[in-house]
């Protein structure tokens, strides 16, 4: 057999090979007994129940000092911050920040933050919160895995607010990721864990024996219960 049936013929076995394969995944293959069928859409719909399972156990609920699956989990529930980097497309979006301004240098960013934003607790949500969450990072005591990622050139960003809604960040020079390094600030409540902080235990906040109900979030849900080794419950924010 020369070359060139050769050749052919072990493209119409890639090909037969390739169809079955193809036959096979768009449900030539019979469905499970019982199975249920995962029907999607383009519309949401409100209300309704997600279980999932997780394979490892949470070892604080604070984002700050922490960063695994299960806290990642949480804070993606109950958390929220001044942008967010939309993972599909890899675009900036607003957040908590609903607009922004980049000045000619590209290393001071005018941050707009949303009106009417509430804690869970029911405390409104200020600049001063967005103050505290950068002093809460920086801070040594802390030891927070977020810090070393919100560092220019070795140093921290220089962050102020002329007013409740607006945050000015000012960076020791200029980033390659620019404005999504905000992706990366954790929010956390002021007037809940200051005293804390000042006191040198932050690190200690929002561990898995404290009660939930004593969580200040910002995310569209809160932790109902958490049950070690069992499960966690998430309920809509009620504000």
């Amino acid at each position: 057999m020369n070359r060139q049936p050769r050749a052919l013929l072990s493209v119409l076995l890639i090909g037969v090979i390739a169809f079955v394969a193809w036959r096979w995944w768009s449900g030539a293959r019979p469905e499970a007994e019982g199975g249920t069928e995962i029907v999607l859409s383009e519309s949401s719909t409100r209300g309704g129940t997600l279980t999932s399972s997780l394979r490892s156990e949470p070892r604080t609920f604070n984002r700050l000092i922490a960063s695994d699956v299960p806290i990642e989990l949480f804070s993606t529930f109950t958390g929220s911050k001044l942008v967010r980097v939309n993972r599909a497309t890899q675009d900036v979006e607003p957040s908590i920040a609903e607009s922004w301004t980049v000045s000619d240098d590209n290393k001071t960013w005018t941050l707009k933050l949303r009106e009417g934003v509430t804690w869970s607790d029911g405390t409104p949500f200020t600049a001063a919160d967005v103050l505290f969450s950068f002093q809460a990072i920086y801070d040594p005591k802390v030891g927070s895995p977020i810090a070393s990622s919100l560092m220019i050139a070795g140093r921290p960003m220089a962050v102020a607010s002329p007013d409740p809604r607006t945050i000015v960040i000012t960076l020791p020079a200029t980033a390659g990721p620019g404005i999504a390094l905000l992706d990366n600030v954790q929010l956390v409540a002021k007037h809940k864990y200051e005293g804390a902080l000042k006191a040198g235990t932050f690190a200690k906040e929002m561990g898995v024996a404290a009660p939930p109900s004593e969580f200040a979030t910002l995310g569209p849900f809160v932790l109902k219960s958490y049950v070690p080794g069992q499960r966690m419950i998430f309920d809509r924010k009620p504000r």
